[in-house]
């Protein structure tokens, strides 16, 4: 909670909506629906964890979640 509060005072103090602190990424913009479903639901990004739609932290990508435990399958590569 500390750190929370911190990189909050931090965002306040430099103007910074959206960036990093201590690498952790922080997202004090309104958010959007299209950011959300970017960052929940996104098939062209491969990593698991993408920052935070709001807030301090990370959100779990569902769609690499789901592709990782073979619940849903990569499409067949048509250039071969």
């Amino acid at each position: 909670m500390l750190f929370v509060i911190a990189a909050a005072v931090h965002a306040y103090r430099t103007k910074q909506s959206h960036g990093r602190y201590y690498n952790v990424p922080l997202e004090f913009r309104i958010p959007t629906i299209e950011r959300a479903k970017n960052r929940v639901w996104n098939p062209n990004d491969r990593r698991l964890f993408n920052p935070n739609i709001f807030g301090v932290g990370w959100t779990l990508n569902l769609h690499e979640a789901a592709r990782r435990l073979n619940i849903i399958e990569e499409p067949a590569d048509s250039s071969v």
